[in-house]
């Protein structure tokens, strides 16, 4: 959905200067992975391309660069911050190599 919403509001606030744009972060080494989700965001590691968690400070780079005058051309899609992982878990050999 909020891809969806994203490319769709895009499309409908572009013309007015507008920007539309999401982030999707995979795991992120907040106070929240420490104290409720390590075990399970640790065992994602295994098919994690870059084979590490997110540091708060990479996400926070990313926004930076979309804010500024340097992605002044990028709107509509959904940016995905998570090493790799989302494209692994989704290809049929899941990881695992050939």
């Amino acid at each position: 959905w909020v891809r969806d919403w994203t490319a769709r509001s895009a499309m409908l606030f572009g013309k007015q200067g507008a920007r539309i744009l999401s982030i999707t972060p995979g795991n992120v080494r907040t106070p929240m992975y420490f104290n409720d989700s390590k075990d399970r965001c640790d065992a994602a590691l295994p098919i994690t391309p870059l084979g590490r968690h997110a540091e708060p400070y990479e996400v926070g780079d990313l926004v930076g660069f979309l804010v500024s005058d340097k992605a002044g051309f990028i709107t509509g899609v959904n940016i995905q911050i998570d090493g790799g992982w989302i494209a692994t878990a989704t290809l049929p050999y899941r990881g695992k190599e050939e």
